[in-house]
């Protein structure tokens, strides 16, 4: 936060800040892209593509303005999505970005967790709402619903054989699968920031306060 970029390279930690290239010190999200390219969203700078030898800028808005980037996940087709703070999700072709908002798009545009499929759709939470995207269409939507009532979709991952894991700020982790939410128990109650599932099919939770 505010202190920019760290690489490790030849046993130690070295910085990569605006003095180097980057938008903004505030790095908000990190992406691990295709081709060797490291995709950093900030808080005011828009979004930085760092490569092996170039570093690149893209603004999502024209003018003084910018989005505040709060995360980032790529389509099965190469498409890069940006999740924003309070202006829904972005899409970007490689040339330019495009706004996503329909109805039920907008009525929550605080997008906090988001991640892609092998079947090329994209899912995404904003607030107590969950999505699943893909050919242009909003598939699946779940809002107001019991498993989500006063909560907020924060984290999201894939598993490895079938459905979504969902983890919430209220500190619930769960499997959707066929529009079924499977809680799991012997967690902290605590806010679940990050979700990711070893090659072996272990499942790691990261919490805010609970381990």
């Amino acid at each position: 936060w505010n202190e920019g970029l760290y690489y490790f390279q030849n046993g130690r930690f070295k910085p990569l800040t605006k003095r180097d290239g980057l938008s903004d010190n505030a790095i908000l999200t990190l992406f691990a892209g295709r081709e060797r390219f490291l995709w950093a969203g900030t808080q005011s700078g828009g979004l930085n593509r760092v490569g092996p030898k170039k570093l690149s800028v893209y603004h999502v808005l024209e003018g003084n303005s910018e989005v505040q980037l709060r995360t980032l996940a790529q389509t099965t087709n190469g498409d890069l999505w940006l999740g924003t703070y309070g202006q829904g999700i972005y899409q970007w072709d490689r040339e330019s970005f495009e706004s996503v908002q329909d109805a039920r798009v907008r009525a929550h545009l605080l997008v906090e967790a988001m991640t892609s499929a092998r079947d090329g759709s994209l899912w995404w939470g904003a607030g107590p709402a969950l999505y699943r995207r893909k050919d242009g269409k909003v598939l699946e939507y779940y809002g107001d619903t019991p498993w989500l009532a006063s909560d907020r979709v924060w984290s999201l991952c894939e598993d490895r054989v079938e459905g979504i894991w969902v983890g919430t700020y209220n500190g619930k982790v769960g499997l959707l699968k066929q529009r079924k939410f499977t809680a799991q128990k012997g967690f902290s109650g605590k806010p679940v920031t990050s979700i990711v599932q070893a090659a072996d099919g272990t499942l790691w939770v990261g919490t805010l306060g609970g381990g």
